[in-house]
């Protein structure tokens, strides 16, 4: 993944949590959970970076959106304390990372964290900007498909 590719997600991703007035951090790492690029928007929480690159990082890693993994570790958590000692990175075992696929294989992971949410209803937002094909959407899950320019996928289902 080139330094262009990520930005290129990462400003489509900032455009998005803009115009839904949610001001997060958003993180890109390659294939090996390094991180390529992240950018904190002005008013995110300062704890937002960690929490998204440890999000990107266990979704490029596990090759997968990390809402199955986090359903999973929330029934389990001795097994999630062994992967935190295994794992040479920390995650974050929250849904709202997806991994980055190109031609077909995971070539990184992108998550936002604190600061954009999953909220479906935002003071001041109308609230046609958080529907998609006429079903509620969450602002967490809308700004990371629309930096993937991938169909929404809503991790935060109850």
């Amino acid at each position: 993944m080139t330094l262009a590719e990520a930005r290129a997600m990462i400003d489509r991703a900032l455009e998005k949590a803009r115009e839904l007035r949610q001001a997060g951090t958003i993180t890109v790492v390659d294939g090996g959970g390094n991180v390529v690029s992240a950018s904190r928007m002005e008013g995110s929480p300062p704890a937002a970076v960690q929490i998204s690159r440890a999000k990107a990082y266990l979704a490029a890693v596990m090759q997968a959106p990390t809402a199955g993994f986090s359903a999973r570790m929330d029934q389990h958590p001795v097994r999630y304390a062994a992967y935190q000692a295994m794992l040479p990175d920390k995650t974050f075992p929250g849904p709202g990372g997806m991994p980055i696929q190109k031609d077909g294989k995971t070539i990184g992971g992108i998550a936002t964290a604190a600061g954009i949410s999953p909220v479906t209803a935002i003071p001041g937002v109308d609230p046609s900007q958080l529907m998609v094909d006429g079903v509620q959407a969450n602002a967490e899950d809308l700004v990371i498909s629309y930096a993937l320019q991938i169909p929404y996928e809503d991790q935060h289902a109850s």
